[in-house]
């Protein structure tokens, strides 16, 4: 008795399997679509895994839903067809929805005179795209691989320093503002007493002034007074007589300097005094108009 059988087909061709969405390797939103090519014409079953759990089998879905968990999730799709010929395809997405981290490091100057300075940081981030300083709201470095300083150019006086990192997910950190004051200014300087190429008849006398601006440093000849406020007084004793020079020094916060000379003589007191004596008569009760008289000068040497 002849037996029936079905129609047999031999199939040993695997199912086409690609990607068709676009998206990235590393995303910042935990949900994604995700997409892929199917051909196959004994389609079977689809299925999804991700970090090696099954998370979706179905004989036509080729479009899937997925929760990212933060860092790297793992994608494996079988594609099994009615001959069991099966196509895989694996991907990786990362999840990366973490702000940079940025750390002001120590910045110790807060005034200068300097053109520049280096601003110091640190920043924790394993996606970077940019790290960019902003002065006063105008970017002024800009670096795309991780550094831990930025030089900054300043502006004469005050200088709101930023420090803004993005990854390449577009996550975003700001860090506090930082100040510096650029002063390039010299102090103003007067010198109230004395005046330059005074005479004095002493080896003491006091020097005087005032000035604009809070100092660092005082000096006369190197060697540093004390002042407070906007003057200062300072009592010179010196050891001989003689033209004198006086190097006065100002140091501002900032670093700039002023410096003026004075000149100063110190004479000695004369030691002669010269003085007429007028010996006359005791018996000359009266001196007449008209009449002379003998005076007999003589030199005292004291």
């Amino acid at each position: 008795k002849a037996v029936a059988y079905p129609d047999l087909a031999l199939d040993t061709i695997t199912p086409s399997l690609s990607i068709k969405d676009s998206i990235q390797n590393i995303v910042k939103d935990s949900n994604q679509q995700l997409s892929f090519n199917i051909s196959d014409l004994n389609l079977s079953e689809v299925r999804l895994f991700q970090n090696g759990n099954l998370i979706s089998s179905s004989n036509l879905n080729s479009d899937f839903s997925v929760t990212l968990t933060e860092g790297d999730n793992q994608f494996r799709v079988e594609v099994i067809d009615k001959a069991a010929n099966i196509a895989t395809l694996e991907r990786m997405i990362s999840l990366d929805s973490t702000a940079p981290v940025i750390l002001l490091g120590v910045n110790t100057v807060t005034i200068t005179n300097e053109d520049a300075i280096n601003l110091n940081f640190q920043i924790i981030e394993d996606n970077l795209k940019s790290i960019k300083i902003y002065n006063n709201g105008v970017e002024s470095f800009q670096s795309s691989v991780l550094v831990d300083s930025g030089l900054v150019n300043l502006l004469e006086g005050s200088n709101d320093l930023r420090v803004i990192v993005e990854d390449i997910v577009g996550n975003t950190s700001e860090s506090s503002t930082f100040n510096v004051v650029k002063d390039s200014v010299l102090p103003a300087f007067t010198v109230l007493t004395p005046e330059d190429n005074s005479v004095f008849d002493s080896k003491t006398f006091q020097i005087t002034g005032s000035f604009s601006e809070e100092l660092s440093s005082l000096s006369i000849n190197n060697q540093g007074i004390p002042f407070g406020g906007d003057s200062f007084i300072y009592e010179i004793n010196e050891e001989s007589f003689g033209n004198k020079s006086y190097i006065l020094k100002l140091v501002d916060l900032a670093g700039n300097e002023f410096e003026k000379t004075l000149t100063i003589t110190l004479k000695e007191p004369s030691s002669e005094d010269n003085t007429i004596s007028v010996l006359a008569s005791t018996s000359s009760a009266i001196i007449e108009v008209g009449e002379s008289i003998d005076i007999d000068l003589l030199e005292l040497h004291l």
